[in-house]
């Protein structure tokens, strides 16, 4: 039974005469369609943030699925496939992330895409070689490291 009380399709029968009747009755369960829903804290994220991704999904006796590949072919972090999902990417890139769901009714699914920004490089600079300008660089690195 699942949820509700079952509904009851009773057959009656008879003769013409109406002298002998009988009847036998069976219970039918009915079972909600699926509904894939994910629920996101963000879409967008910096390399080494922890992403929660809720399964709101409903439908009776339904089970769900989790999927996530990486668009730009990087690594997709470990998960476990159940529940809600929590992701940790340790590398920049787009991924999309899917939930299907299922029952013996039906099934269904939603997807969505994260996108995980890059850190910044530092870039390296070199400055031109003279007397001068190395008392100028080291002045400038001096003044900006007292701000």
């Amino acid at each position: 039974q699942v949820g509700i009380d079952p509904y009851k399709i009773k057959l009656k029968v008879s003769n013409k005469y109406a002298c002998a009747t009988d009847s036998v009755e069976y219970p039918v369960n009915l079972i909600n369609r699926t509904e894939a829903i994910m629920a996101l804290d963000k879409n967008e994220l910096c390399v080494g943030e922890e992403l929660l991704v809720e399964n709101r999904s409903w439908g009776d006796q339904a089970t769900s699925t989790w999927s996530v590949v990486s668009l730009d072919g990087f690594p997709v972090p470990e998960y476990e496939d159940r529940g809600h999902l929590r992701l940790k990417f340790n590398h920049w890139g787009r991924y999309r992330i899917t939930l299907y769901v299922e029952n013996v009714c039906s099934h269904d699914q939603t997807d969505t895409v994260v996108t995980v920004r890059q850190d910044p490089e530092l870039v390296r600079y070199d400055l031109p070689y003279s007397t001068e300008s190395v008392a100028q660089a080291y002045l400038l690195l001096t003044f900006s490291l007292i701000l």
